[in-house]
């Protein structure tokens, strides 16, 4: 297992997330949903997870085979395939290739098939999986993000697995997933370790705020402590543990959330 070994009660407040929030890591803190690239996995990652999903490498040279390869070397739960930002069709056809590679492959996780650019439709187009990414809406606004997820899941139902791809996390997320938990079955967040190497940490409120890490050897660990302190935190507040409602600096009953 990796570095920083979670305590029972920060495994009892992930698992009292109403979703497996991924980390999209590069860091070997312990922590039981990673989402790890192709073109930089290690061993140190994989083995600081207990549920490891395989990225598509959207963008990266590497041919469905190549993610499939990855996928089985590392012995990944979940691998993606390849798809093109924005690009349906290309899409379709590259989740074509995928399924021929795949039946050809020793690989035997699950597989998440990706769906860009009218994501009803796509869904179809490809055969109606049972297990979903919604991409392509990474830049998206919250709201944006959010009324896409609820048009989708409305259509489909709640039988099919729906991830959703680089949504991050903000005030507006969190405050649909806890008025409809069953919205989403995962996501992945890329926040936790940017917020480490950007000097960020997020607040109750989900916002941004400058915190400067030390610099020399060894200063790792409190990068790699403040992803693991900031992919708990995303569990939390989505939790039925966290308490909406704060005292604001002049004493005054507010609402984290505007409940």
């Amino acid at each position: 297992m990796g570095e920083f070994t979670l305590s029972p009660r920060e495994k009892k407040i992930i698992a009292s997330s109403p979703l497996d929030v991924y980390v999209a890591s590069n860091m070997p803190y312990e922590y039981p949903y990673k989402l790890v690239k192709p073109k930089n996995v290690s061993p140190s990652v994989i083995d600081s997870a207990d549920v490891v999903m395989m990225d598509s490498g959207i963008g990266d040279d590497i041919s469905n085979k190549g993610v499939l390869d990855k996928a089985r070397k590392y012995d990944c739960d979940f691998v993606v395939s390849k798809d093109y930002l924005h690009e349906q069709e290309l899409t379709t056809k590259s989740i074509r290739d995928f399924h021929y590679q795949y039946q050809n492959h020793d690989y035997s996780g699950d597989v998440l098939i990706p769906l860009q650019g009218d994501h009803i439709e796509h869904y179809y187009e490809v055969g109606e999986p049972g297990k979903v990414l919604i991409g392509g809406i990474r830049d998206f606004s919250s709201q944006k993000q959010v009324d896409i997820v609820k048009e989708f899941r409305d259509e489909v139902g709640y039988d099919v697995y729906v991830h959703g791809l680089g949504m991050g996390m903000s005030k507006t997320f969190v405050k649909a997933i806890r008025n409809n938990p069953r919205m989403l079955d995962s996501i992945d967040c890329s926040t936790p370790e940017q917020n480490a190497i950007n000097n960020k940490i997020s607040d109750a409120e989900l916002e941004q705020n400058d915190y400067i890490t030390c610099k020399g050897k060894y200063s790792s660990v409190m990068r790699y402590r403040i992803s693991q302190l900031m992919a708990i935190q995303l569990n939390y507040v989505m939790s039925e543990f966290c308490d909406m409602h704060i005292y604001s600096e002049n004493k005054e009953i507010g609402s984290v959330f505007d409940y």
